[in-house]
């Protein structure tokens, strides 16, 4: 199983919010139920970040990743759309989060 994007992704987030480093090695406790996705690291990251206390700079760097996940498509595409962006709005993130968005990115905000 290749774990280099989950641990590319990971390593983006913490670079933003060195915090999530802690929630998610909880989040991940039991070696046995750790999946290696970038799916579980967006389910996990979103509930987190949508009630953290962030920075303006990080709004703004956490909407440069996500805009360069969605562009380079595939997997890292689907599983920013499918458990970040279309849940943005139920967190509260989204409002917050939109501006700063590339337009690709923004079309994936569900409202």
């Amino acid at each position: 199983m290749d774990t280099a994007p989950q641990e590319h992704l990971l390593q983006s987030i913490y670079r933003i919010f060195p915090d999530f480093e802690a929630e998610w090695a909880e989040h991940n406790s039991e070696p046995e139920l750790r999946t290696y996705s970038l799916h579980s690291v967006y389910m996990a990251f979103l509930p987190w970040v949508s009630v953290a206390a962030i920075t303006h700079g990080q709004l703004n760097q956490l909407a440069d990743l996500l805009s360069n996940e969605v562009a380079k498509g595939g997997d890292p595409e689907n599983a920013v759309d499918t458990c970040f962006l279309e849940h943005a709005h139920q967190t509260g993130i989204a409002k917050r989060l939109g501006p700063f968005l590339s337009t690709q990115a923004k079309a994936m905000l569900y409202a």
